[in-house]
């Protein structure tokens, strides 16, 4: 589904464990996403260059966020990352806003 920037909705299924690598890259018309209880990972570059996600909700059922899955993400305010997570990749929710 990678470069999908006419998808705007997403729905994960509630027993979906896993979003594999670059699911969702540059699907930029996402605005909200979120992630069900069920999901313990997050690939790398799950949502990298989603630029147009403004709101994204994580819930206690994840565990870890790979390298760079939400790099680019530069419409997010704000992220609250759920205790269970005991693994953040490199640059995973780094904000890359243009001058």
């Amino acid at each position: 589904l990678s470069n999908c920037s006419s998808l705007r909705d997403v729905n994960i299924p509630r027993k979906t464990r896993t979003i594999s690598d670059s699911a969702f890259q540059d699907c930029t018309g996402i605005k909200e996403l979120e992630i069900p209880e069920s999901v313990e990972s997050i690939g790398n570059t799950a949502f990298y260059g989603c630029t147009g996600m403004y709101k994204l909700t994580l819930h206690e059922g994840l565990k870890s966020i790979g390298d760079t899955a939400f790099y680019g993400c530069s419409s997010l305010i704000n992220v609250v990352i759920p205790d269970g997570v005991t693994e953040i990749g490199d640059y995973a929710l780094e904000i890359a806003k243009a001058c």
